[in-house]
């Protein structure tokens, strides 16, 4: 007994010495950081669909910068060139970082097989990239499935995309994006790219001329979500370059990089490319994409 006592008295004298060392302890370091350079962001995915045409050129903020505004750039020029057709096209500043362009009743900026380029005049330096516009998928129809989560409890209708990948000698790469009721699923886990008929890596085996695998079909409803009796399901194939195929894979793999094997994080992809000389890195992506659509109502 008196062993035991002893050992209960030399524990509780330990905590109390722990306490004030610790309690000594209090005093808040400031740590300061350097702040990071900025970045000239440039978001420039234009299409042909009959719509306005937005290119957005932004500054990036500081890593530790919660707020909510948003560093735009007011004050560059925005060009897009048709360099097969020898066609230039002026972008105008709206607002929040938004250059537009709007077509006219019988234009259209974007045709398959032409090669473009940006340019993003900004500071006295241009900012540039280049790329071809390829043709896009064909889609049969969009099937409609009742399902029930036996887990949850949570029911409703998954819809389904009866697509098919168009045959040819070189790859194709697809974006294939879903809207329900006019909102777009737009997390990172809702990235739905397809590489010819399949979701196979870039360079791996071709599933050309293929129907769309199940995983790239049913993922228009992305997981966790149904439609419900009306709603409306609209789905839209974008074509895009082997690059930007790469670079939305790197963003997925980014986000999906943890537990004890994790990689370091690199920065996504661009290919915008940066003069020499100027002060500011350019990073961000162009594509000019054919799209096409397909819209079901649930009933």
């Amino acid at each position: 007994m008196k062993y035991k006592i002893i050992n209960f008295i030399d524990s509780q004298m330990i905590l109390v010495v722990l306490l004030i060392i610790l309690s000594s302890c209090e005093d808040v370091v400031q740590v300061k950081l350097e702040q990071g350079k900025k970045l000239l962001v440039i978001d420039a995915f234009i299409n042909d669909l009959r719509e306005t045409q937005k290119v957005r050129v932004t500054l990036s903020q500081n890593y530790f910068d919660n707020s909510q505004n948003v560093s735009v750039v007011p004050n560059a020029q925005v060009l897009l060139k048709d360099m097969t057709a020898n066609t230039t096209y002026t972008f105008s500043y709206t607002s929040n970082g938004y250059y537009t362009y709007t077509l006219s009743s019988t234009d259209t900026i974007a045709k398959v097989n032409h090669y473009y380029e940006l340019q993003v005049h900004y500071n006295g330096y241009v900012y540039s990239s280049q790329t071809l516009q390829k043709r896009s998928a064909i889609i049969d129809s969009i099937q409609i499935e009742f399902n029930k989560n036996n887990f949850t409890g949570k029911e409703g209708y998954k819809c389904i995309l009866w697509g098919r990948d168009v045959p040819g000698p070189i790859p194709d790469f697809y974006w294939i994006k879903s809207f329900r009721n006019g909102k777009f699923f737009n997390k990172t886990s809702d990235i739905n790219l397809a590489y010819d008929g399949a979701s196979g890596g870039s360079g791996g085996i071709r599933a050309d001329g293929y129907v769309f695998t199940p995983n790239i079909a049913e993922a228009i409803t992305p997981f966790g979500e149904y439609f419900q009796k009306n709603d409306t399901c609209r789905v839209e194939i974008h074509s895009i370059s082997e690059q930007c195929y790469n670079m939305f894979n790197q963003i997925i793999a980014n986000t999906n990089n943890q537990g004890l094997f994790a990689t370091t994080f690199e920065n996504a992809k661009t290919n915008i490319v940066t003069p020499i000389g100027a002060p500011i890195q350019a990073v961000g992506f162009f594509n000019m994409a054919t799209v096409t659509t397909a819209t079901k109502v649930v009933n």
